[in-house]
């Protein structure tokens, strides 16, 4: 192995037994440095006006580069709150830095904190939303152009305001608990639809569990839980709602921490509108693919997620801005933070499937 050394410095010999370190510095080396100083002074003293401009310049430019220009290159949750995007295309780019991996098809990565602290609920960028999809967001919404678009057009602006049936009262809840156990309750979807979704969530196991419902409009799906033995209902939904039971709280998406924990998550024909600015959300074409990893996030492991989705078996199609129909492609992408474990078809439009949280 080579060592190396320190080679010992070797001390100069002064006619004069000075001690100071100026003694070892060399007479013509102290007359250059001296000369020079001085023509430093006389520059000085001739653009001394000069000078004090340049300083004057650099000085304001570094104050305007620090007030203005450096908190917009500051990428993060805050600065895009306070930065909304103002196109369509930079939204586009907004979302794609926010999501990560929950808008790449092909991956199962769940990054919580970063779903959690990043910002999709802006503003939509004009009301009435688009009739049709805008050109930076089509290859997006459409996977590529594998999914079909329908014109079918809705403007029903409940982000930000009060929900459709903004207020439930102990009463509204018996009535439908009534209606339910005689089978006779329509909920929103007909009698045979509501009855089927009911045998679905009695059989789930909701004795004594905490359930978070994402999406209603009514708590039909809420009073079949209750029924169910739940042992707490919290309805998530863009809308604000009042509810009067005990057992039944409410929350719009903002005020969802990523702190709490469901043992259930329930959803019927409600995510297939997220993103599409129908009722007044800003436009995402994985709108209900991030609320389904969000949900992940607050559920408990081995916790469940019941999930009713308009249903074609044949294709996937966008009715824009209306709501998505989910086949083989998009099924997989809403489930893809879940193992799926159960599916089931409960009329001619909607299919509910029932997945674990690991």
């Amino acid at each position: 192995m080579d060592t190396f050394s320190i080679p010992t410095p070797v001390k100069r010999s002064t006619p004069h037994s000075q001690s100071s370190a100026a003694a070892y510095i060399p007479f013509t080396r102290v007359t250059s440095v001296l000369g020079r100083g001085r023509l430093f002074e006389s520059f000085v003293e001739m653009n001394r006006s000069r000078v004090v401009g340049i300083v004057v310049f650099v000085c304001a430019f570094v104050a305007i580069r620090l007030l203005f220009w450096w908190p917009n290159e500051i990428e993060s949750p805050a600065s895009l709150r306070s930065s909304p995007p103002q196109t369509y295309e930079s939204l586009l780019a907004t979302i794609v830095k926010s999501c990560g991996a929950a808008c790449v098809d092909d991956s199962r990565v769940l990054e919580c904190d970063r779903l959690f602290d990043s910002t999709f609920d802006f503003a939509p960028l004009e009301w009435p939303p688009p009739k049709q999809i805008p050109d930076s967001m089509r290859d997006a919404f459409t996977m590529g152009g594998r999914v079909s678009v329908v014109p079918y057009y809705f403007q029903q602006k409940y982000s930000g305001g009060d929900a459709h049936e903004n207020k439930w009262t102990r009463e509204l809840i018996e009535t439908i608990s009534n209606e339910l156990m005689k089978k006779t309750h329509e909920g929103s979807y007909g009698v045979e639809t509501t009855n089927a979704v009911k045998s679905i969530l009695m059989d789930a196991d909701l004795g004594g569990k905490s359930v978070l419902v994402i999406g209603s409009e009514r708590p039909w799906i809420e009073t079949i839980c209750l029924l169910a033995g739940a042992a707490h209902v919290t309805t998530l939904e863009y809308g604000k709602i009042v509810s009067e039971h005990e057992k039944i709280s409410t929350m719009t998406p903002t005020e969802l921490s990523k702190h709490a924990r469901f043992d259930v998550v329930v959803s019927f024909s409600s995510i297939e509108h997220s993103g599409l600015g129908r009722y007044g959300d800003s436009l995402n074409p994985w709108g209900d693919v991030i609320t389904t990893a969000k949900a992940r996030c607050v559920t408990k492991n081995g916790g469940k997620l019941i999930l009713g989705l308009p249903h074609d078996i044949f294709k996937d199609a966008l009715f824009w801005n209306a709501h998505r129909v989910y086949g083989k492609l998009r099924w997989p992408l809403v489930l893809k933070h879940w193992r799926q474990t159960g599916f089931k078809v409960v009329d001619g439009a909607h299919a509910v499937a029932v997945a674990i949280a690991e």
